[in-house]
C-alpha cells in the first residue's frame, strides 16, 4: 500500500467518521464530549477489514460472519439507536 494510499483511506475514514458523529449528534444521541470523542480514538475499521470504510462508519450493523448459505450469524453493535 502505498503512503498516498494510506493517507486518502486515512482521510475518507476521518470524514466518515465525523459525518457519523454529526449523524448521532443531530439525533440527540450524542449528550457528552467522551461520546462525541469515541468514534475519533476507537477506529471501527479495523476490526471489520472485509467493509468498505462507508460500511464501517454507517450508522448501521456491519455483518462480519455468515453462515454457508450466506445468512448473516455474527455483526458489530450499531454505532446509534436503531
Amino acid at each position: 500500500m502505498t503512503s498516498d494510499l494510506r493517507t486518502a483511506s486515512s482521510t475518507a475514514g476521518e470524514q466518515l467518521r465525523t459525518a457519523l458523529v454529526d449523524q448521532l449528534q443531530a439525533g440527540g444521541h450524542v449528550r457528552t464530549l467522551a461520546v462525541e470523542t469515541a468514534p475519533h480514538t476507537a477506529l471501527r475499521h479495523p476490526f471489520v477489514p472485509d467493509a468498505s470504510l462507508a460500511d464501517a462508519y454507517a450508522d448501521a450493523p456491519v455483518s462480519i460472519e455468515c453462515d454457508i448459505d450466506g445468512t448473516p450469524i455474527s455483526c458489530t453493535a450499531q454505532p446509534g439507536p436503531s
